[in-house]
């Protein structure tokens, strides 16, 4: 696989991250509860070194990218996007995103940022199937998500745990014909 990913935007460059991305920004965002709610680790406590960790486990796997979202003309970080893990065998893999920097949250960063790389999943790597797994309170996730393409095509119940209550995470696909046929490619 290409280590070398440049995904261009409107708005936006995506690459692979970097190691010069693990700023105190992107942590602070990882120790933001309003950021990190619906995310599967949660508000867990996240330092410099578990961080480090977590880029290197994304450098060293050919089954998983981990890109970084930056403002085109400024290069500034604000959020990272996750493929992975890809099985290539099946051609699918899981999707994932987090916009980080709650100053341009609302902007259409993300949906910009999904359709971009959705279209390398599809149309570079060939994959057929995309899943995500998603917080059914995340309403503002499930919109967007919706919005790009996605399907609800299920219903964990009570597979999160939020502020002690358990909550529904909703299953979401999109096949690569769906994702051509709706003229994004």
């Amino acid at each position: 696989m290409n280590k070398r990913i440049n995904l261009y935007t409107k708005n936006l460059y995506i690459r692979r991250q970097k190691k010069s991305d693990l700023t105190s920004a992107y942590l602070s965002w990882l120790k933001n509860p309003l950021v990190t709610r619906y995310m599967a680790h949660g508000t867990q406590s996240v330092d410099k070194r578990s961080l480090v960790q977590y880029y290197l486990n994304f450098k060293n796997n050919p089954n998983d990218i981990l890109f970084a979202v930056t403002i085109k003309n400024s290069g500034r970080h604000i959020g990272n996007v996750r493929l992975g893990p890809i099985e290539w065998f099946h051609k699918r893999s899981e999707f994932g995103i987090m916009i980080g920097d709650q100053t341009i949250w609302g902007k259409g960063y993300a949906y910009e940022a999904i359709q971009a790389v959705l279209y390398y999943a599809f149309c570079t790597l060939r994959l057929n199937r995309i899943n995500i797994y998603v917080v059914q309170e995340n309403k503002a996730a499930v919109a967007v998500y919706k919005k790009a393409g996605f399907i609800v095509e299920g219903c964990m119940r009570d597979n999160y745990c939020l502020d002690g209550k358990y909550g529904n995470v909703l299953i979401m696909g999109m096949l690569a014909k769906e994702f051509k046929e709706n003229d994004r490619a």
